[in-house]
């Protein structure tokens, strides 16, 4: 491969961080993980009567101490509500609360679907093929040599 077009390739991941950057502000507090979250919940509220925070942190793929942390910080946020299984107190059942639902609506239905319909001009077949290749590229940051890796933010490290 021509180093070129790997130079083009981090330009493009450069103007990638825009799109985040330029997606709707989240409320105080909250991050990309908690909005997930709510989406997740949301999704398996309509295919289910009662939701266990196992079952959001498996759809996610998320380890049950990580998806402990996500909901006990959505709770405090008031937008999901958990309670004890009676029977198991292990299990904890969530549920959106109408905060959660507004703040999914806005956030994720609102937003995805102006933004999907501004993207039709893109193929799926594109679309895939650039989730697939920052699938890759991300996998093979994560292998980066520690020469690379900067020590703080706005250090100079310049190959020392």
């Amino acid at each position: 491969m021509e180093l070129a077009l790997t130079k083009r390739f981090l330009l493009a991941c450069q103007e990638a961080k825009t799109i985040v950057e330029r997606q709707p502000r989240l409320p105080r507090g909250m991050k990309p993980g908690h909005v997930r979250v709510l989406d997740t919940l949301h999704q398996l509220e309509e295919q289910q009567d009662q939701v266990r925070a196992g079952d959001v942190g498996r759809a996610m793929g998320i380890t049950p101490p990580s998806i402990t942390r996500l909901t006990h910080e959505l709770v405090e946020m008031g937008c999901v509500e958990q309670q004890q299984l009676p029977e198991d107190r292990r299990v904890w059942l969530v549920k959106l609360t109408p905060r959660g639902e507004q703040i999914y609506d806005y956030y994720v239905r609102q937003f995805h679907q102006w933004l999907n319909g501004q993207m039709e001009a893109v193929s799926p077949a594109d679309l895939e093929a650039a989730i697939r290749v920052i699938h890759q590229t991300a996998a093979i940051m994560e292998k980066v040599p520690e020469q690379f890796v900067p020590e703080e933010k706005g250090g100079d490290s310049c190959g020392k």
